[in-house]
């Protein structure tokens, strides 16, 4: 059993739907990193959003749920480094990029539309720039992805009711690895030379992460 504490579910009803997006403040700087996804670290906002899609008409009403997103919100007032010499456009375009949003939003223009007011492209949604597309998501992979959620969740509820304590902890490099901010580092006792092995994780972009979810379900689908 599992329990937690959404900082805010935005709503919207079009057509009969009930589309709802997750929302999580952050004092401190927090990317959507498709990686954490994959590796099944960062599955917080997700498994809000899609016990929502699964129980939300308990709360909510009637109408049929849509998971429409979710998105990482600064709570901060946006500083900027730069030069005296700066005019206020400049510092007012690097405050903006500060305050876009992280995260995914379902790909539906009249979605987006309804989550941002504005014209001439996005300020705040994950939509603008290189790789913008990977954050765009359709119904399609969000079925895929509460999937893949679900998945990851039960495998790991299986790995502790069996007693899985294996010395294994996830790597990326010297800077990002689960050993410094760990709380059982003092009984771990991770050491190389006796056995344990470390995780090493590699950075996956969006569009390797949703072919990597096409694909297992395409292996699923021929029972491999």
């Amino acid at each position: 059993s599992l329990s937690g504490f959404v900082d805010r579910v935005d709503q919207w009803i079009h057509e009969g739907k009930r589309y709802l997006r997750v929302v999580d403040y952050k004092t401190g700087k927090k990317n959507f990193s498709f990686s954490d996804v994959a590796d099944g670290r960062g599955l917080q906002m997700l498994l809000y959003l899609f016990a929502l899609a699964k129980s939300g008409q308990q709360v909510f009403g009637e109408e049929e749920i849509v998971p429409a997103g979710v998105l990482y919100v600064p709570a901060r007032n946006p500083l900027v480094r730069g030069e005296r010499s700066m005019t206020a456009e400049e510092v007012s375009k690097q405050q903006a990029a500060q305050l876009r949003r992280q995260g995914l939003v379902l790909g539906d223009p009249d979605v987006i539309q309804a989550m941002e007011h504005s014209e001439g492209g996005s300020r705040f949604l994950p939509i603008e720039g290189r790789g913008r597309q990977d954050y765009l998501v359709t119904e399609e992979q969000m079925a895929r992805l509460n999937q893949y959620v679900t998945g990851m969740l039960e495998q790991a509820a299986g790995q502790m009711a069996a007693g899985n304590i294996a010395a294994d902890p996830y790597w990326h490099d010297g800077a990002t690895n689960a050993c410094r901010w760990c709380e059982y580092k003092s009984a771990c006792h991770f050491e190389e030379c006796c056995g344990d092995q470390r995780r090493l994780r590699k950075s996956l972009s969006g569009a390797a992460f949703w072919a990597q979810l096409e694909q297992g379900e395409e292996a699923e689908d021929h029972g491999i």
